[in-house]
């Protein structure tokens, strides 16, 4: 989803009954999910914007290794970030690369698997979007 508010600008990738982004409880992209995330960041990874990368995660995500939810929101959040990278965006316009886990569920409840996602986020004031007409 695309949402615009008053602070800023923000995407987010969320999974569905079935992966489409990341393979289950990993940070490995899918082959779908890497290609769809890479086509948004080669037009938004070139700005000259900060900004913030996130992973979310379900209350107990299935792991197949020893990795906390806390962790595997980071490692995808990272890996959303190295997207970026790859697509030109500096390393001087990341603000924060952080794991929110299942702190921010976007659906109730907790464990819909619409809450694995990632996000990114561009902040800014509305006043940004104003067009001057003089110029």
């Amino acid at each position: 989803s695309i949402d615009v508010t008053d602070s800023g600008l923000r995407v987010e990738f969320a999974e569905g009954p079935e992966p489409r982004f990341f393979s289950p409880a990993t940070a490995q992209w899918t082959m779908t999910g890497r290609m769809l995330v890479s086509s948004v960041a080669s037009l938004l990874g070139r700005g000259n914007h900060l900004t913030i990368f996130e992973g979310h995660t379900t209350p107990k995500p299935v792991t197949r290794s020893l990795e906390s939810k806390w962790d595997l929101g980071a490692n995808r959040a990272l890996a959303l970030q190295q997207l970026f990278a790859e697509a030109g965006m500096s390393i001087d316009k990341v603000k924060q690369i952080k794991s929110l886990g299942d702190t921010e569920p976007a659906i109730m409840p907790k464990t819909d698997p619409r809450n694995l996602r990632i996000a990114l986020f561009i902040p800014f004031s509305k006043n940004d979007l104003k067009v001057d007409p003089t110029k």
